[in-house]
C-alpha cells in the first residue's frame, strides 16, 4: 500500500500501467519549467517531489482514465529523475515532506 492509499484510503479508480513507450513521452524539463512559471522557487528536488506528489495523486483518483494514465507515466518519469538526482532514500524523504505542487499562483494547497 503506498503513502497516498495510506493518507486518503483506497483507490478510487483502478490504477493504470503506463508503458515504456508512455513515459518516454513525458517531458520532466517542462513540466518542472511549469512549475517554475508558477512561482515555485524551491530547489529543483523539491519541485520534482512535488511533482511526483501531484503525478501519484492523479495516477490515483482522477476520473478521467487517459489522464489517470498520462499522470501515472509522468509519476514514473519524474520519479526516476528525482531518484537519479538526489538517490532512493533523500527522494522518499523529500516525496514524503512535499507541499505538494504550485497551483497558478504560486501556492502550494497542502
Amino acid at each position: 500500500m503506498n503513502l497516498l492509499s495510506r493518507l486518503l484510503g483506497p483507490r478510487s479508480h483502478p490504477r493504470a500501467d503506463a508503458t515504456p513507450a508512455d513515459v518516454a513521452r513525458v517531458d520532466v524539463d517542462r513540466m518542472i519549467e511549469t512549475a517554475r512559471g508558477r512561482g515555485d522557487r524551491r530547489s529543483e528536488p523539491e519541485v520534482i517531489a512535488a511533482l511526483l506528489v501531484g503525478a501519484e495523486f492523479t495516477a490515483e483518483r482522477h476520473h478521467d482514465p487517459d489522464l489517470r494514465l498520462r499522470a501515472a507515466a509522468a509519476a514514473v518519469a519524474v520519479r526516476d529523475r528525482l531518484v537519479a538526482q538526489v538517490g532512493q532514500e533523500e527522494a522518499v524523504r523529500l516525496f514524503s515532506t512535499s507541499d505538494g505542487p504550485v497551483d497558478d499562483q504560486g501556492r502550494a494547497r497542502r
